[in-house]
């Protein structure tokens, strides 16, 4: 049946979810190509480059974006924003995470021609950093975990019509609550 199709004199209106997407074999290859073109950019300026996010958990349902942090060394966030902002990567500060430099393309730039992503940098040993890891790998290794967030990600995404906002307010309490499980420390700072 199609959104908003009449049936027995009442319409009916069926949901597709739009906002997420089951899980994509393709990203991890996706990771790696923006990994390896970053690694060009940034050589000399970096620790590693991570995979964080629902796209870097086998199975788990996502926005189709790719979320990747640059670990670096603090002293070297100056030269990491010069650097990528040559390739065409406009700094937006850590827009409410402290210590989470963000990133995005520029229009019209070869930044702007990469698979979607949003681009994070972190000094090494930050909480956030600590804590996007911790959750990427705790769902990892708890599949249980993984399906229950997906199913809630996909019926959060047919309750507010694939409405973006109300969809991260929606799972934030329960990405909490697993950052939760996944800290030695049992805390959770998290927005």
């Amino acid at each position: 049946m199609l959104p908003d199709q009449q049936s027995a004199g009442s319409t009916i209106r069926v949901m597709h979810v739009t906002l997420v997407h089951e899980y994509d074999p393709r990203w991890p290859d996706q990771f790696r190509e923006l990994a390896s073109l970053l690694e060009r950019e940034l050589a000399g300026l970096f620790l590693r480059i991570e995979h964080v996010g629902s796209t870097a958990i086998p199975g788990m349902t996502a926005k189709p974006i790719i979320d990747l942090v640059v670990v670096i060394e603090p002293a070297r966030l100056p030269e990491v924003i010069e650097r990528l902002a040559a390739f065409g990567f406009q700094h937006e500060g850590d827009r409410g995470i402290p210590g989470r430099e963000a990133f995005r393309p520029i229009e019209g730039t070869p930044a702007a021609s990469l698979p979607r992503q949003h681009l994070y940098v972190c000094p090494e040993g930050n909480r956030s950093l600590e804590e996007q890891l911790a959750f990427r790998d705790f769902l990892r290794t708890h599949p249980d975990q993984a399906r229950r967030l997906s199913a809630h990600k996909r019926a959060l995404c047919i309750e507010h019509d694939n409405d973006k906002d109300l969809y991260i307010a929606g799972k934030s309490e329960m990405v909490r609550e697993i950052i939760r499980l996944a800290m030695p420390d049992g805390a959770c700072l998290a927005p």
